[in-house]
């Protein structure tokens, strides 16, 4: 706030003998949240972070009037740092389904949504998630639009046209989230008429993660009050090899007395991308341009997932001269390819030793 912060005039306030009984509720963003020792320091009965669900400050503001006065929105280890963000306590009790094919797009995924307060379990494609749903009702389903054997649209009208004559006996309607590398006009039209519920595009950012599963909750576990969601994102634009609002976004990944998830994911990184631009510059000389193009795809959402937006967008040049049967070109973006990649791992070595 103008002139001071929140913290300083919650101290403030609990310094004041008058004052000091009021409670507290904190709002803030998701990069300036506060640790539960620093909330127990400082009296702040609750911290709530931005856009805030309507069902949720409720349940935060009957929770701090309660002789209770337990914090409510924030959960950390013993010592203090906050590991977990719950959007709702729902959240824990939320079953949740990841389909992705791409290794580090979805261990990205999967440490962003453990970050929000949920446990998913994964898939690598679209067989795999009729398989599972065979064996759990999931309540959400972030679907990659594009896997193996089987693409996300293509499941999704199988899950909606489920019935008697289906064999996957769905014993609820899950929540599709689509999940596309692409941000063309109709993209999301089409996901919609599909019958799924909702829409992200890589790479995925926690913020627009947060705010869409704020809106699957509001319709699964519907609180008392209807949610009014601003589902804003901060998308950088940059050209540069490297994004910085994409590895700040990793490095806010991270949990004390863990392993780095930027250094974990920068080495599967470049351990996938190594035999991946082998097989490229094989799949050209042998002129198998469809395997080229599937090559391409992958490690375009690898790099997009790690904030390497020259190499992505590469790749998809790449990928879309493949599949138009212009080997010529395509031996060009290759080369540029090659040389991008190694500037990349250059920059990403930089950042792990900041």
């Amino acid at each position: 706030m103008e002139g001071t912060d929140g913290l300083s005039l919650a101290q403030t306030i609990k310094s004041d003998r008058e004052l000091a009984g009021s409670r507290i509720i904190m709002f803030t963003n998701l990069l300036n949240r506060l640790s539960t020792n620093t909330m127990k320091a400082t009296g702040i009965a609750a911290c709530l972070v931005k856009p805030i669900r309507q069902a949720r400050l409720l349940e935060s503001l009957l929770d701090v009037m309660s002789a209770s006065g337990a914090l409510s929105a924030t959960r950390g280890e013993p010592e203090g740092d906050t590991t977990v963000l719950l959007l709702d306590p729902a959240a824990r009790h939320v079953r949740l389904l990841l389909a992705e094919d791409n290794a580090v797009n979805q261990r990205v995924a999967l440490k962003q949504l453990k970050k929000l307060g949920f446990s998913a379990d994964a898939v690598s494609n679209g067989s795999e998630v009729l398989a599972a749903l065979q064996r759990i009702p999931y309540d959400i389903i972030i679907m990659d639009c594009q896997m193996p054997e089987m693409d996300g649209y293509e499941v999704t009208k199988r899950i909606r046209q489920s019935g008697s004559e289906s064999y996957i006996h769905l014993r609820s309607a899950p929540y599709i989230i689509a999940l596309t590398a692409n941000a063309l006009d109709g993209d999301r039209e089409r996901c919609l008429q599909l019958g799924m519920n909702d829409y992200l595009t890589k790479p995925l950012h926690l913020h627009e993660l947060e705010v869409v599963l704020q809106r699957a909750l509001a319709r699964i576990q519907p609180g008392p009050m209807s949610p009014r969601l601003a589902a804003s994102a901060d998308l950088n634009d940059t050209d540069g090899s490297l994004d910085s609002s994409v590895i700040n976004g990793l490095k806010e990944l991270r949990e004390p007395g863990q392993p780095d998830p930027l250094r974990e994911l920068v080495d599967l990184f470049v351990r996938d991308a190594r035999p991946r631009l082998e097989a490229m510059s094989q799949a050209l000389a042998t002129s198998d341009l469809a395997k080229l193009a599937a090559a391409s795809h992958t490690l375009k959402g690898s790099a997009s997932n790690l904030g390497a937006r020259r190499l992505a967008q590469l790749c998809a040049s790449l990928e879309k001269q493949a599949r138009a049967g212009q080997p010529q070109k395509a031996a060009r973006t290759l080369a540029e390819v090659h040389n991008e990649f190694a500037r990349v791992r250059e920059l990403l070595n930089l950042e792990l030793e900041s």
